[in-house]
């Protein structure tokens, strides 16, 4: 009986305490209950708002509802700032907004294109970022995946330039061009753009060369041949402007061939193509000829020295290729012992049998298919 007196006892102060709790008193010093009274203005952190009473309670919490706006444009040479300022509650915040072009854009380069009268001499270059509104990454900053190595975007320009001279300019007048442009008198200078319409390479006159910067970002495969074809025209080999990406009249390919000893092709033409058609033509030309080289149905023997007397680089044995023509093929008789073409019309290089016309080529005879 005792113990349930004292438990009883027990409950009835915790009671009162909690009572008490939630009394308070007026400036009477009579006893009351508080009731919450949420302030207008509102309280907040980096990522919510609320209205909050004197106790520390907090009613009408919510997330800060943001708005960007530009407080400071950015400039081609300067950092401008943006703020964002909650809708509900004002609560601000700040962030640079980065400068519109990049601080440094000219980027001297030099090539050496193997001047045996002037052995040592440096062709020297200045490469111009035109780009607009492209943030504050320069040139030399910019990284693209080159096979298994990170390469800027100057190095791509200079290593692909070399490239065209050492790779597809592979005759001495061929390599002349490269000499003869890039030692114009003032010098080449090389400009890289960001234009809304993307393109590829384009040569405007004797002592510029533009490239799109997308185009240099996605390593392109084509980049020396159109390197090349720019040099060509600047050199006046093939007319101006110059387009990539346009039709225009092809430099003479030489294009190597799988049989014989070095044995060689000038692929040519005076009709308008892209680039790519221009490669993709070539690439056929150079199919047609190992079909010929390889035929079944007549002396393999014969036939194969052949086609290695007629391709030796000496020979000096050319292919002009034509959108339009009286036939597919054409070998006409030589007026003298200057080199004279074979002629293919370019809707029949996929089929044509080149057999009977190399043989009529060696023989000085004329031939025509069909």
């Amino acid at each position: 009986m005792r113990n349930w007196k004292q438990f009883t006892f027990v409950a009835i102060i915790a009671i009162v305490g909690i009572i008490i709790g939630f009394m308070a008193c007026d400036n009477n010093g009579n006893e009351t209950t508080h009731v919450h009274q949420f302030g207008t203005e509102w309280k907040k952190d980096a990522t919510q708002h609320w209205h909050e009473c004197s106790c520390g309670e907090k009613a009408d919490i919510s997330n800060h509802t943001w708005a960007w706006t530009v407080t400071t444009p950015a400039t081609p040479t300067a950092d401008g700032e943006e703020t964002r300022t909650c809708s509900a509650c004002g609560e601000k915040e700040t962030r640079p907004i980065e400068q519109t072009e990049p601080n440094k854009k000219d980027f001297p380069v030099s090539f050496d294109f193997l001047n045996a009268l002037n052995p040592g001499v440096l062709y020297d270059v200045v490469i111009k970022d035109k780009r607009t509104n492209c943030g504050s990454q320069n040139l030399e900053e910019i990284k693209v995946k080159v096979g298994n190595e990170d390469k800027n975007i100057i190095a791509i320009i200079e290593g692909t330039t070399m490239e065209a001279f050492n790779t597809i300019a592979t005759s001495a007048p061929q390599r002349s061009r490269f000499r003869n442009v890039f030692g114009v008198e003032g010098g080449v200078t090389m400009y890289v753009e960001n234009t809304t319409t993307v393109y590829k390479i384009k040569a405007t006159d004797n002592k510029s060369i533009y490239f799109h910067i997308d185009y240099l970002k996605n390593s392109p495969a084509d980049i020396q041949q159109n390197i090349f074809n720019a040099v060509s025209a600047m050199n006046g080999n093939t007319p101006l402007p110059y387009n990539a990406d346009g039709t225009t009249t092809p430099a003479d390919t030489p294009r190597t061939l799988t049989f014989g000893t070095d044995c060689k092709v000038t692929i040519k033409s005076n009709d308008q193509f892209t680039a790519a058609e221009w490669t993709a033509l070539c690439d056929k030309v150079v199919a047609a000829i190992e079909r010929g080289y390889n035929k079944s149905d007549v002396d393999v023997a014969t036939n194969k020295a052949v086609f290695e007397m007629a391709f030796d680089p000496s020979t000096n044995v050319q292919i002009t290729l034509l959108k339009s023509a009286t036939y597919d093929c054409e070998v006409k008789k030589p007026s003298n012992t200057v080199a004279y073409p074979i002629y293919l019309k370019t809707s029949a290089i996929d089929t044509i049998d080149l057999q009977p016309a190399v043989w009529a080529w060696v023989d000085g005879e004329e031939y025509h298919q069909p």
